[in-house]
């Protein structure tokens, strides 16, 4: 053998032959074939799963979006003016549309002589000259009462000195008679304005209360009216963009509650993530939204709401039939949630609602992680890797997190634990190992 052809003996071919990532290696008669009709170990490496302080980033994609608000339109009425057109920005209180409040105004002017006419009637029961309370005034019955008992006083005086005449012969029996009947008319008044003194009395307070009651419900009408009235101009509830107008000036509305226009109000951006990050996004945590309309742009966000709800979406619209394969071999459907990002840059000129991007989230905190080629057929959140045990190994499945450049976060793995790093790939059950160590 020539010089030439030993060197590439030694520095091409027994490498190459040697090398388990080559194709040769795994031939029927190469390198692997060889160690196990000779029953020898296979070389590999072997390292620690670590815990370590990890900065995770997550990207989401998704659309600027706002909180739609329909506007009702309350009175049946006729629209006389619309004061705003699709794409406008609204402030909170501006007019957006009047409505004829003919109808309206004429009910407010009734409602407040009703309420001028209650408060009249109770100044009337106060002072006792409301005709429909005739029986109950207590300071006139009072007085009735007075004059009724001194009348019987008087008669009883006049009787007794009339029997006492009588008695002496001075007077004839029907002068007696005469003064025994006016006595008893005058007792049968003293019993009636007693009657009438208690009932008014008693009664007054009650038709005060029913006075007071008429006026208070003339107050609520009154207030009623003007709210009616109010309603004839419709405002903004809230700021925002007005979407669709759904009203024109002359139509008439025959629907109360029937929408007039609608508002978005609001902005953020809404964005779609797997499942799988949905424990690791919380209120509050920075991020970085990225809009196609301007290219290079970043805008700083943080988290504003988690929506723990999962559906299959991706990105967007709902998707009627699943993605193509992940690896698990059969295709897979697209499981997502939604995150609202409150823009916090202060210049949001040019951002507009339907506008689609990405964000970024960065979440930093402990995970067990592993180098990323000690992680086998991974697939649908979960892997596999294969943990040494004397010149043995074993298949453990795990749960497979975040892939970084060289390493991957695992569960289901405590840190400490061994797992083969090289040399492992081409391994068949009974292969017989010997471990060696690395750092990483």
């Amino acid at each position: 053998m020539s010089l030439f052809g030993l060197a590439l003996l030694v520095t091409v071919l027994i490498p190459g032959y040697r090398d388990s990532s080559s194709r040769m290696y795994t031939s029927g008669l190469g390198y692997a074939a060889v160690k196990r009709k000779l029953g020898t170990p296979f070389d590999v490496e072997a390292v620690q799963a670590r815990q370590q302080k990890v900065q995770i980033p997550y990207l989401g994609e998704g659309i600027v979006a706002g909180e739609p608000l329909r506007v009702p339109v309350v009175p049946m009425a006729m629209i006389k003016e619309v004061r705003v057109t699709e794409g406008d920005t609204v402030k909170k209180g501006d007019v957006l549309v009047i409505l004829d409040d003919t109808e309206a105004q004429r009910n407010l002017a009734s409602a407040e002589l009703a309420m001028e006419t209650a408060t009249a009637e109770l100044e009337r029961v106060k002072i006792g000259s409301a005709y429909v309370l005739a029986q109950e005034r207590p300071e006139h019955d009072s007085i009735e009462l007075e004059g009724a008992a001194e009348n019987a006083r008087l008669l009883e005086e006049k009787l007794a000195a009339n029997q006492d005449m009588y008695a002496r012969g001075l007077i004839a029996r029907e002068r007696v008679l005469e003064v025994e009947r006016l006595l008893l008319e005058a007792r049968t008044k003293l019993k009636e304005a007693e009657y009438f003194a208690k009932m008014s009395s008693e009664g007054f307070s009650q038709s005060q209360q029913i006075a007071i009651n008429a006026l208070r419900d003339a107050q609520q009408a009154l207030a009623f009216r003007k709210t009616q009235v109010e309603h004839h101009t419709i405002r903004a509830p809230a700021d925002g963009l007005v979407s669709l107008v759904l009203v024109r000036e002359g139509e008439y509305n025959q629907d109360t509650g029937k929408p007039a226009l609608l508002l978005t109000t609001g902005t953020w951006f809404e964005g779609y993530f797997d499942q799988a990050v949905l424990s690791r996004l919380n209120v509050g945590q920075a991020a970085e939204v990225f809009l196609e309309a301007f290219p290079g742009k970043r805008w700083q966000a943080q988290v504003s709401r988690v929506i723990p709800e999962v559906t299959f979406a991706e990105g967007g619209p709902e998707i009627s039939r699943p993605l193509r394969p992940r690896g698990t071999g059969s295709p897979e459907w697209a499981a997502t949630f939604r995150v609202r990002f409150e823009i916090t840059d202060e210049d949001r000129s040019g951002i507009a609602l339907g506008m689609t991007g990405n964000v970024r989230v960065l979440t930093g905190g402990d995970a067990v992680t592993v180098p990323r080629g000690s992680v086998l057929s991974i697939a649908a959140g979960r892997g596999l890797v294969m943990v040494p045990s004397g010149e043995s190994w074993a298949v453990r499945p795990v749960g497979v997190g975040y892939v970084g450049e060289t390493w991957i976060e695992v569960f289901d793995l405590e840190a400490g634990t061994k797992v083969l790093s090289r040399g492992h790939r081409i391994l068949k059950e009974g292969d017989k190992i010997r471990v060696e160590d690395k750092d990483w």
